[in-house]
């Protein structure tokens, strides 16, 4: 059985959404893509059962770190303190000045 990925893409601006499906598509990734536009969005997704009972699916997370209702990483540490979502590859997408992308990688760490 074949393994299907899926890009999950979290964004909540519409003109970023648009630049990194492009910069997706360009690099040769044809993956079906799912977009969320809240961090509550998300988490709803993961929590329903129905999206992981395929074995053949797997799932990637391309998060903005600045999401509504729940920032990326508040999601990702909800997430990774589950052992059902323990192992879902997670990349956070931002632009901000590097004082606070320094912030952000410091509570990533954490």
């Amino acid at each position: 059985m074949e393994i299907k990925n899926v890009i999950l893409l979290a964004e909540d601006d519409e003109s970023h959404f648009i630049l990194e499906t492009i910069a997706l598509r360009k690099a040769g990734i044809n993956d079906d893509i799912i977009r969320f536009s809240d961090g509550n969005e998300v988490l709803n997704f993961f929590m329903n059962s129905d999206n992981f009972s395929k074995e053949n699916i797997k799932y990637i997370l391309l998060m903005d770190v600045k999401l509504p209702k729940f920032d990326g990483i508040e999601i990702m540490k909800k997430l990774k303190s589950n052992i059902e979502f323990k192992n879902t590859p997670f990349f956070f997408n931002f632009c901000m000045p590097n004082g606070r992308k320094y912030q952000i990688i410091q509570r990533i760490r954490l």
